[in-house]
């Protein structure tokens, strides 16, 4: 019985417990070399001190007034602070031009040690991090490194100072860049309005003396209060029409087709389409613009309610676009800052890199992980030599 009980193999777990123990001393020294040889790295290798800035756009910007500009409030959906301004302002933060300006600024190509502007351009994207957050706001940051082996805290700030003047120049640039950005806009808008406004400033005025040219002819005028009422209700709704595919042909021009925005203000025109269509009564002319009134009418006070009907229609969409023609010329005189800075660049107290505790905790897992592997094949190898002698001569036979 007892020699049964000897002849019993050991569990498993003490069998891998003594492959450890006959190779600790290996397993140690793997693992203590590789940790100390990365607390060593960590010290000497460039410190990265980053500072950044957290914006979004201004709400008064020029850019956003004239989104916002197309129809009153009918655009009230602060597209500004939107994804269109901001995808607009990360465009800008990653376009050449603000990135050469911040090269030839700072002097970058001798900071960066570049042969070449590109060479310092591409060093300077890769210090830059910019991201769209999910509160709706854009993270600017820039890393700054020391060089290898420095130890001194003068040079540690140095480099932090220096990282916060960069970061605090390229907000700066943004916003210069974005300004100059809504300027062309807003220039292309106020142009779009002041030729609607001269337009429909001419077709206005041929109406005015139509009209008072048929009235001196024919003596006619409206004396029917009610006559007088259904005519001004129709004329507004015709004119809202009107003033709908204005902003639907302000909003292609000044957005371009492709903005999301562009299918907003097509919806939005088909409604009114459809709401004057159910509220204007009858098929005929006649009728069509006094809601169904259903009276005869001498054929001089139709064509009078006519020409009635066109100036209402036109003076309605004339003060429409009168003042949308005197803000636009307001906001392309504006020159005020066109982002908004929730967090100002700061000269940063640490360091972003090298993370030290980081990278030896994992050093010395990894590298523990590697040297038990290490440990069970030295023992397969000295267990083979023990037992198969000849085999693990001819295995090894090509090393000798």
């Amino acid at each position: 019985m007892d020699s049964e009980e000897r002849e019993k193999p050991a569990p498993a777990v003490l069998n891998y417990l003594s492959v450890l123990i006959r190779w600790h001393k290996v397993v140690i020294r793997l693992v203590a070399g590789a940790t100390f040889m990365m607390v060593i790295f960590s010290l000497i290798s460039p410190k990265v001190f980053t500072s950044q800035a957290v914006l979004v756009p201004a709400r008064d910007g020029p850019g956003l007034d004239v989104y916002n500009a197309l129809s009153g409030n009918l655009l009230g959906l602060g597209l500004g602070r939107g994804s269109t301004e901001l995808y607009l302002l990360k465009a800008l933060l990653e376009s050449r031009t603000l990135r050469q300006h911040i090269v030839q600024e700072f002097n970058l190509i001798e900071v960066y040690d570049a042969s070449h502007l590109d060479g310092a351009l591409l060093s300077l994207a890769d210090r830059i991090t910019v991201t769209l957050t999910e509160d709706n706001s854009l993270r600017v940051s820039y890393d700054h490194r020391t060089g290898w082996f420095s130890f001194g805290k003068a040079a540690d700030e140095s480099v932090a100072q220096f990282a916060q003047r960069v970061a605090a120049a390229i907000v700066e640039q943004l916003d210069l860049l974005n300004l100059k950005h809504q300027g062309r806009e807003a220039r292309d808008y106020r142009m779009f309005i002041e030729e609607r406004y001269s337009k429909a400033a001419d077709e206005l005025a041929v109406l005015e003396d139509n009209l008072s040219l048929f009235q001196e002819k024919h003596d006619v005028n409206i004396v029917d209060a009610q006559l007088l009422a259904t005519l001004e209700a129709a004329a507004m709704l015709e004119a809202e029409e009107v003033k709908r595919e204005l902003e639907f042909a302000i909003a292609r021009t000044t957005l371009g087709p492709d903005n999301p925005m562009i299918e907003n203000r097509r919806l939005e025109l088909i409604a009114a389409k459809s709401a004057m269509e159910s509220s204007l009564g009858g098929q005929d002319d006649d009728t069509r613009f006094l809601f169904g009134y259903k009276r005869n009418l001498p054929e001089l006070m139709k064509e009078y309610l006519r020409l009635r009907r066109e100036i209402e229609i036109h003076a309605e969409v004339f003060a429409f676009i009168t003042t949308k023609y005197e803000e636009s010329k307001l906001r392309e005189a504006q020159n005020i800052p066109t982002i908004s800075v929730l967090d100002y660049p700061d000269v940063p107290d640490m360091r972003t890199a090298p993370r030290r505790g980081f990278m030896v905790i994992t050093t010395a897992i990894l590298m523990s992980v590697l040297a038990i592997a290490v440990a069970f094949i030295l023992d397969f190898f000295q267990q083979a030599q023990v037992r198969y002698p000849e085999r693990y001569a001819e295995l090894t036979a090509w090393y000798r």
